[in-house]
């Protein structure tokens, strides 16, 4: 590889804001909004306000603990992480 996880995700945010996104940082996903068996959006709670967002898609991830092998399922334990 020629670039790290940083650089890719630098791009891939800067790509997503120039197109009209908005990157919610120090928040956390509070409720998923839903509409019979479909998503419809979701509630977050952030350091100083609660923000309710509705979209036609919604992604489901989260980052952060690949690397903490006691929050990572026993059927992960003993591989390898490769995350940033």
């Amino acid at each position: 590889p020629t670039s790290s996880s940083y650089e890719f995700i630098t791009k891939v945010a800067k790509a997503f804001e120039e197109k009209g996104g908005q990157i919610l940082l120090d928040s956390r996903v509070e409720e998923v909004i839903t509409d019979g068996d479909k998503i419809t959006g979701i509630v977050t709670e952030g350091k100083h306000k609660t923000t309710k967002i509705f979209a036609s898609a919604v992604v489901l991830a989260s980052g952060g603990y690949g690397a903490n092998t006691k929050m990572r399922g026993p059927e992960s334990q003993g591989l390898y992480y490769y995350g940033p």
